[in-house]
Parts: C-alpha cells; sequence; structure tokens
C-alpha cells in the first residue's frame, strides 16, 4: 500500500502545478504587445498582381491596420480621430524583384475632381468657377529608413498620379517633404494643370466636348481652345459648341498617360511606382509596386532588409498630409516582415 500512496501524492502535486499553471486570474506575466506584423508573401512569376481583384491576392495573408489614432511623422493637430476611415486592410507580396501592396478601405465620398471648372453660364458665353478647394482623395506608404535618411514616401492621388497608373515618389526628412529626384526628362508630370494662360478658365476638353462627363481628361484625347471643330457650313472652338449645361465640371487636369511606359531613365526615381487601382461600392482597392531596389539614393533599399517599419496615411478630399484638418487619418508603426 504504500507505494500506491506514493504515487497518489505525485499525482495530486502534479495536478496543483499544472492547475497554477494557467493563469486565467492575470497573476501571470502577459504577452508582450507590440505594432503589427505583416508577413510578405514570397510569390512565383506566375502570380497576378497588379490587379487589385486579382484572384491571386486571395492566396495573400491580410492584416487590418488602424489609421484613426496614429501620429504621422509630421505630428499633426488637431487629433486624428475623426477620419474618412478607421481602417485599411494590408497584402503584401514580392515577385521577382518587386514588392506589391494592396490596400483597401472605406470612402463613401469618391473626391475626383480636383481642382474643376464649374460652369457658371452658358449665354451669351460660357463661364466658370474655379473649384481651387476641390482635392482628391489620397494615399501615403512611408517607409521608415532611419533618422538620417527619414521616411521614403510613395504617396497615389486618385486622379493626379493614379489616373496615370502612378504613384509619386517622395522623401518625408527634417519636417520636409519633398520629391524625388527627376530622371532624364527634367519636369515629367503625370498631372498637368488644366488652365489658360492668364485667364481664369480652362484650356482643354475632351474631344467630345461637353458628352464627356468622366473625372479623367487624358492628353491624347484633349483639344485646345486653338482648335477648329468642323461642322457643316464653318468651323467652331470648344467653347462655342452646344450641349454645355450649368454646373457641369470641365477636369482640372490633364493627364499624361505615356508617362509609366518611359524608360526608367527616363522617368527617375520620382516616377519609379506603378499603380493600379479599382473603386467599387464605397471602397478603394489600390495596388502600388516598387522595385526592392531602384539604385537610387532616394530611395530606401528594400532588398537587404528582413523587416521594415512603415506607417500608412490616407485622405479624404484633401491637398496636403500636414495640413491642419481632421479629413485624413494615419497609423501607428508597423512592420513588414520579409
Amino acid at each position: 500500500m504504500k507505494w500506491l500512496i506514493t504515487i497518489l501524492v505525485i499525482l495530486s502535486m502534479t495536478l496543483i502545478w499544472g492547475c497554477g499553471g494557467d493563469d486565467d486570474d492575470g497573476g501571470g506575466t502577459d504577452p508582450v504587445v507590440g505594432p503589427p506584423r505583416i508577413q510578405v508573401t514570397t510569390s512565383t512569376a506566375g502570380y497576378v498582381l497588379n490587379d487589385p481583384q486579382a484572384s491571386d491576392w486571395g492566396l495573400v495573408d491580410s492584416a487590418t491596420i488602424e489609421v484613426s489614432m496614429g501620429n504621422p511623422p509630421a505630428k499633426i493637430n488637431p487629433s486624428l480621430a475623426a477620419v474618412v476611415t478607421n481602417a485599411v486592410k494590408v497584402k503584401a507580396a514580392t515577385r521577382d524583384d518587386s514588392l506589391f501592396i494592396l490596400l483597401e478601405w472605406v470612402d463613401n465620398s469618391y473626391d475626383v475632381w480636383p481642382n474643376n471648372w464649374n460652369i457658371t453660364q452658358i449665354t451669351p458665353g460660357l463661364a466658370y468657377d474655379s473649384a481651387l478647394f476641390d482635392r482628391e482623395d489620397q494615399l501615403y506608404v512611408m517607409f521608415n529608413g532611419g533618422s538620417s535618411f527619414g521616411w521614403d514616401v510613395w504617396n497615389w492621388r486618385v486622379i493626379t498620379t493614379g489616373a496615370g497608373s502612378m504613384a509619386e515618389g517622395m522623401l518625408w526628412n527634417s519636417s520636409t517633404l519633398t520629391t524625388d529626384a527627376d530622371g532624364n526628362v527634367s519636369g515629367l508630370k503625370v498631372a498637368l494643370r488644366n488652365k489658360k494662360a492668364g485667364f481664369n478658365q480652362p484650356e482643354f476638353v475632351h474631344e467630345d466636348t461637353s458628352e464627356h462627363i468622366d473625372p479623367v481628361l487624358f492628353l491624347t484625347d484633349a483639344i485646345s481652345t486653338n482648335y477648329d471643330i468642323e461642322r457643316e457650313f464653318d468651323t467652331v472652338k470648344w467653347y462655342q459648341t452646344t450641349g454645355w449645361q450649368v454646373d457641369q465640371k470641365i477636369q482640372g487636369w490633364l493627364i499624361d498617360n505615356s508617362v509609366s511606359g518611359r524608360s526608367e531613365a527616363d522617368r527617375g526615381s520620382r516616377w519609379d511606382i506603378g499603380a493600379y487601382s479599382a473603386y467599387q461600392s464605397g471602397v478603394y482597392s489600390v495596388v502600388l509596386a516598387g522595385k526592392l531596389n531602384t539604385g537610387y539614393e532616394d530611395d530606401l533599399n528594400l532588398s537587404t532588409l528582413d523587416s521594415v517599419k512603415v506607417q500608412l496615411g490616407v485622405l479624404n478630399d484633401q491637398d496636403k498630409f500636414h495640413a491642419g484638418t481632421s479629413d485624413r487619418g494615419f497609423s501607428e508603426d508597423f512592420w513588414l516582415i520579409f
């Protein structure tokens, strides 16, 4: 019987010790909670990633990043709690030598008429108001390169970069946001202001004149105030054509959609980020794609890192991310893990 009593005692003590390790009352050490971590998926050449609605994105893990309570590098005030969206769903994958990031967020306002011209009068001639304070929706993805480098910034704007399938490269350092360096073509831009020199009126409209009501006006489809439109017995200028309506909008920007097709040397580091987007049922889906190592000194070399600290910024109908308004929000730091 002594051996049985000994076994029972040992079993009893084992049960007591085992129960003591189950820290239901919170008396033990809590797990460390740090910034969110997103594992970057390494994809194969067959993956279709330059389409935000491609089925291959279903193979990539996602994480939800809050953007309502963070402070951007600019330390904006006032509070950032009142923002257009509370969270962004993020997926990330590499393919060959490039990083692809899919970002999705809710925005029911869809602001796509930046700096438009609003027609206020039809006769005896067209007159306009310039909506200088109408902006556009924007997204910032910022990679931390350390105190000496600053933040490598990918800035997507729905019209003035996105309509040309691009995002603009920038650098945030020493409280200053600057565009990255031009390439061989100095001053290359995706968007050109649609304003007649010396006049408060647009210079260009679509070749379909009043019938074109889309917010995007491509340079290749535009006609100027000097262009002659042939009629049966005469020629007219676009502003002399019929069909215009009071409160009809004319695009404030011309989009040069040839920029994305130029050589890397022509585009430089300013235009080395591709962008592919969709908007459905109040939700933006945007893919941004850039090389892990561009070789440019104002781009962070991601190819040598096993992780990078990131922040997101979402702007609703805004111009600058360091403006004093609550119609934008920034995330706290999170990590991409390669």
